[in-house]
């Protein structure tokens, strides 16, 4: 079960460094929530 909450952190902590990446990005290219959306589509 140890092992399921270490992932589960790891997960956690990995959302968290991502929403950081992406708040970057949109900062650094004033991306608006249609593109971003957009850009969304494209990565799935």
């Amino acid at each position: 079960m140890k092992s399921a909450q270490g992932d589960l952190l790891l997960a956690i902590e990995y959302l968290k460094v991502k929403e950081n990446l992406i708040q970057r990005i949109r900062n650094k290219f004033k991306i608006s929530k249609l593109q971003e959306s957009e850009l969304l589509l494209i990565s799935k």
